[in-house]
């Protein structure tokens, strides 16, 4: 039997669409694999990444806690650190040298505070809304934080944080002068390591027994907050590798009450936790 030409040119006219349909299922179906398998890796990364960081943090944990107990107690934190903070060296099972810094970061004011009681919300809020009036409009982030203990360290805080808690506490007038007295005798001290130093700069101002009380609950001559922050360097030639850095509760040993471990939980717990890049 001989096919006729016409039927010929229409099989072959039929053939070629489904050529192409087959060609591009097959070429959807195998861009949907490899982005599936794209998709796993990426989940298998973040995971990967996750229980990096989970145990790379509980293991810094566990340095700063052998670490601080090497602190003889008579000591202030500050006192134990190195030249720029430096705490302490951790050689990993890999030769990777993880190099710790540490500084006190109570110095700024809390911006949330919605754990706190009525009084210490309205307090803070008080004064951050001073710090927006002597920051004049230009912001500063170094001023500002959203963790950690709402008393303001006398010690690490700018000028202008220094002034606005004292002008929420007081007056303005009144609060300005405070701040320059508080700025001036930790500039004769070298640091105001105690109430009874703050109280002799209080004594210079006219305050009430009152205002003064509430000085005293606003500033702290003794931090609990530090930021530390964690630099792993190539043991074969210190080539920096990655950064960390979180904020990390910590206690003056000095003290003698409990109050504030028992609120904090954990002593070393990290508080924030953030990759800084290399640079």
């Amino acid at each position: 039997m001989i096919a006729r030409p016409g039927t010929t040119r229409h099989a072959r006219a039929f053939a070629m669409p489904v050529a192409l349909i087959i060609v591009l299922l097959v070429g959807v179906v195998t861009g949907l694999m490899f982005e599936r398998q794209a998709s796993q890796r990426r989940l298998i990364d973040r995971q990967l990444w996750w229980y990096q960081e989970h145990h790379a943090r509980f293991g810094v944990q566990e340095v700063v806690d052998a670490w601080m107990t090497q602190i003889p107690s008579n000591l202030r934190i500050e006192d134990a650190l190195g030249e720029n903070g430096h705490a302490a060296d951790l050689i990993l099972p890999d030769g990777t040298i993880a190099v710790l810094f540490l500084q006190e970061a109570q110095g700024s004011l809390l911006t949330d505070f919605t754990a706190l009681n009525a009084s210490d919300q309205e307090l803070c809020q008080r004064t951050l809304d001073q710090l927006a009036l002597v920051e004049e409009g230009a912001p500063r982030p170094q001023n500002r934080r959203a963790v950690g203990p709402a008393q303001v360290s006398v010690n690490s805080a700018s000028l202008d944080a220094l002034r606005a808690v004292c002008r929420a506490s007081l007056d303005e007038s009144r609060g300005e002068m405070l701040a320059r007295e508080i700025d001036a005798e930790r500039a004769r001290r070298g640091i105001i390591d105690s109430p009874n130093a703050l109280s002799e700069a209080l004594s210079r101002v006219q305050v009430t027994p009152e205002e003064r009380a509430a000085v005293l609950r606003a500033l702290t001559t003794r931090a609990s907050l530090y930021y530390l922050v964690v630099e792993l360097q190539r043991g074969r030639d210190g080539a920096r590798l990655a950064r960390y850095g979180g904020y990390i509760p910590m206690f003056d040993r000095r003290r003698t009450g409990q109050a504030d471990e028992q609120a904090w939980g954990r002593r070393t717990a990290f508080l924030t936790w953030d990759d800084l890049g290399v640079e």
